[in-house]
């Protein structure tokens, strides 16, 4: 008997041993696929909002901040050209002050009064007045008429109110005519100031005399 079971037993013997080899290698290219499958599903899963937070928020965060910034640099540039048009317009203002403050010509009158050194007369202009006509002299020093007859004779003189004594200021023979006595302190020279009223225009100077003294 041990002659005729030999053999068959060594062949299903290997057969077993084969299938079980094969077996095993089934399972485990099984597991494989599984594992891999398994890691490519919750890998790729995991990564994509990651991806997306980082990515793509910030850039519409970052784009909206730098619109504000130009859209504010836009309305400051808009704003600058009329600044500088406002500007432009100003040369002009300054030529007409110009104009109206143009150099005084003075001409020396002979006097044959002994009392008077000399007699200017000269092309002054109008003050200005802040007054509505009908105008009326008013000699208050509280008055704006009163101040607006100091400016013509500061005009007049060269100098500003503390520069000159004053001695005397009324009126100089009708409603639109005033007089002054003043003298310089610098020079201590006296004067006698003419003033003329002129409609809208306010006070002018229209002559000076030097005299020898403050009460002539």
């Amino acid at each position: 008997m041990s002659y005729v079971s030999g053999p068959r037993y060594s062949r299903t013997a290997r057969k077993k041993k084969s299938n079980k080899i094969y077996n095993i290698l089934i399972a485990i290219v099984f597991l494989l696929i599984i594992f891999f499958s398994v890691k490519l599903f919750f890998g790729s899963s995991s990564t994509a909002p990651v991806t997306t937070n980082n990515d793509e928020n910030p850039v519409v965060g970052d784009s909206q901040e730098n619109k504000e910034p130009e859209e504010e640099e836009t309305g400051v540039t808009e704003e600058e050209p009329e600044e500088q048009a406002n500007e432009s317009e100003e040369p002009p203002a300054t030529e007409e002050s110009n104009e109206e403050e143009e150099p005084v010509t003075m001409e020396e009158e002979v006097s044959d009064d002994e009392t008077i050194i000399r007699t200017l007369t000269g092309n002054w202009a109008p003050v200005g007045t802040n007054q509505q006509e009908p105008h009326a002299s008013v000699y208050d020093p509280n008055h704006v008429d009163w101040s607006e007859k100091i400016l013509a004779i500061n005009r007049a003189l060269g100098v500003q109110e503390n520069d000159y004594t004053l001695w005397f200021l009324g009126n100089g023979g009708n409603e639109h005519a005033a007089i002054a006595r003043v003298t310089v302190k610098a020079s201590n020279e006296h004067y006698r100031v003419y003033l003329q009223w002129v409609t809208n225009e306010g006070w002018k100077p229209v002559k000076l005399e030097q005299t020898v003294d403050k009460d002539m």
